[in-house]
């Protein structure tokens, strides 16, 4: 368990550098900032998976999400941004029957990793500026799980009670496409703002047994240098 736990924490560091990678070459000719943005989806990302007869299946996610983010302005009031909102995943499903019993525990982390051409008008409101973005993503999912089974001993002539544990490790990725609407307000040497943000999902499951939901709504807040 301790192995796979220290792959997780390899991957959740690979988005990051994803972004850095992406960044670095057109961040020479082109201002940077850099902030951080979270918030809360309104719209939950997956179906627990149907735990079956006399079973209960039990979301456990998060859904807050929170992550970097680093902009690279461009002419014409337009920016490239790259993204990487992390937020906890996980569920638990379980049936028994007589005695008989199984589950299965999944915990680990889901990447958003969006990259959006953002556009500010030169317009403001009482000091807020309108923003608008759309781009491709990608989603990437990691988790250890652990597979528990139980048989009882019903009668003295069966086999004796047994319990047996499985843990392993598994990831996936699905890909998407986001568009994004807010306003901003400049504060000293910061930028705050708050959107809403739409995505799209392409893949019809994930983890071979996630049905995510397609379309996600989420409220983001953010503060950047300027």
């Amino acid at each position: 368990m301790n192995q796979t736990r220290t792959e997780s924490r390899r991957l959740f560091r690979l988005p990051l550098w994803l972004i850095v990678t992406a960044v670095y070459p057109i961040a020479q000719a082109q201002p940077v900032s850099v902030g951080v943005k979270g918030g809360v989806h309104i719209i939950d990302w997956f179906k627990v998976p149907d735990a079956g007869p006399n079973g209960v299946g039990t979301n456990e996610s998060s859904r807050a999400a929170v992550g970097p983010f680093v902009s690279v302005r461009l002419p014409a009031r337009l920016a490239l941004q790259f993204e990487g909102l992390r937020r906890g995943y996980g569920f638990t499903r379980a049936a028994g029957r007589l005695g008989f019993f199984s589950s299965h525990e999944e915990s680990g982390s889901a990447w958003d990793i969006p990259a959006l051409l953002m556009w500010r008008p030169d317009y403001q409101e009482n000091g807020w500026q309108p923003f608008v973005g759309a781009g491709p993503a990608i989603r990437h999912v990691t988790a250890d799980y652990v597979d528990i089974t139980r048989t009882p001993q019903l009668f003295p002539t069966d086999p004796p009670a047994k319990e047996t544990r499985t843990t392993g490790h598994r990831g996936d990725s699905q890909f998407g496409v986001m568009a994004t609407a807010g306003m901003e307000k400049r504060i000293g040497p910061v930028a705050i703002s708050v959107e809403l943000r739409y995505a799209y999902w392409k893949a019809d499951t994930l983890l071979s047994d996630i049905v995510p939901n397609r379309n996600q709504l989420s409220v983001l807040f953010g503060v950047r240098t300027r």
